[in-house]
């Protein structure tokens, strides 16, 4: 079959782009031709306040010498796409898209959260909207990122799942809102970077090794990321470790204790997973990293939050809740007595029995 798959691809986030890669090269393992629809969505454009201030941002990139690092990660960016990921053409509009979509016979919108109400636009492109019988169309892995959705949206997201031949979702909060919406009962299978190995994200991992033990911290430099550099720094104290920071930026650094990375490509992040000592993540795909390589790990994210309920989500799904750090701590310096050796006899176990049962169930969605 010829597939087309509609997913978040082109944003310089590695999660994204990363499960855009795994989503294709599984569908390519079960025996069939398959493009990332190189469409862009307009509601990912950062609002005019944000563009400016990330201007400002560059500027202070440049003026302390980070710039050519910046420009160079940009550039991996760029080239992972074109050396690993099959884009289809590039579309622009409603009419080019549902011209591109007649040569496929299944059209499939992907994993990440493509079904979250801030990529809600005009085009409706990730819901599908613009398939119709007789091409077959399905979801696999997608996710709302939200447990609730707007009062405004409902109607409208049950008109259209309603439409899809099949639908697995990424967590059991999406599972509960496809419910809701369609009285259906749909399958949770795991998010596609866990459908490849730790061995296979390693064989396409850039070659150059850090020196030395490390610890990797990964995630957005909110509040939480900032409690994650605290607790690296006290944890240095113990081990040693250097720290690397993978997401940060210029005006954020406070410590010289810490190496803030700044021209890291996909490839670069997967390497620095693999070799990590200790990895800290308030993301879900810094979490699923960490286990792909079965690396010591603690994932941070805020109790009871739309945020979190992905993270925490996959860590009962592997049966590895001790090493949740449900914020806020109550107190900093309990991540003194942490231990961080994890036995992934279990998880393993568990991971394994997901890959093949989603994989089935794609394979099944497809035929």
């Amino acid at each position: 079959m010829r597939i087309g798959v509609l997913t978040i691809h082109n944003i310089k986030n590695y999660g994204s782009i990363l499960q855009a890669y795994a989503t294709a090269e599984v569908i390519r393992r079960l025996g069939h031709t398959v493009e990332i629809i190189d469409c862009w969505n307009p509601a990912l454009e950062s609002p005019r306040s944000v563009k400016v201030l990330r201007m400002g941002n560059r500027l202070a990139f440049w003026m302390l010498g980070h710039l050519c690092q910046v420009k160079a990660a940009d550039a991996k960016f760029q080239s992972f796409l074109a050396e690993n990921v099959p884009l289809s053409l590039a579309v622009a509009t409603r009419q080019a898209l549902e011209q591109l979509v007649q040569k496929y016979d299944c059209v499939m919108a992907g994993s990440d959260q493509i079904w979250h109400p801030r990529c809600l636009n005009d085009k409706m492109s990730f819901l599908l909207d613009f398939v119709f019988p007789p091409m077959r169309k399905i979801a696999f892995s997608s996710s709302f990122g939200v447990t609730k959705l707007p009062a405004e949206h409902v109607e409208m997201y049950a008109r259209e799942l309603n439409t899809f031949d099949a639908i697995a979702v990424r967590e059991a909060s999406a599972q509960e809102l496809v419910r809701a919406l369609t009285g259906k009962e749909v399958p949770v299978v795991l998010d596609p970077t866990l459908l490849l190995s730790g061995d296979e994200w390693g064989r396409l991992a850039s070659v150059e090794k850090e020196a030395g033990p490390y610890i990797l911290i990964y995630g957005n430099m909110s509040n939480k990321g900032n409690l994650m550099e605290q607790v690296a720094l006290r944890i240095q104290k113990r081990t040693g470790w250097r720290i690397l920071r993978v997401h940060g930026h210029a005006h954020h650094v406070f410590s010289r204790k810490i190496n803030y990375l700044f021209d890291v490509g996909p490839k670069d992040v997967l390497r620095l997973f693999q070799g990590a000592s200790l990895v800290l993540a308030n993301s879900f795909h810094g979490t699923a990293f960490a286990v792909n390589f079965n690396r010591p790990f603690f994932s941070f994210y805020p109790k009871g939050d739309d945020l979190g309920i992905r993270q925490k989500h996959l860590l009962t799904l592997l049966q590895l809740e001790a090493q949740a750090v449900e914020l806020p701590m109550q107190d900093i310096a309990e991540c003194d007595s942490w231990v961080w050796d994890v036995d992934y006899t279990q998880a393993n176990r568990c991971l394994n029995q997901r890959r093949a049962d989603a994989v089935n169930w794609l394979k099944g969605a497809l035929q």
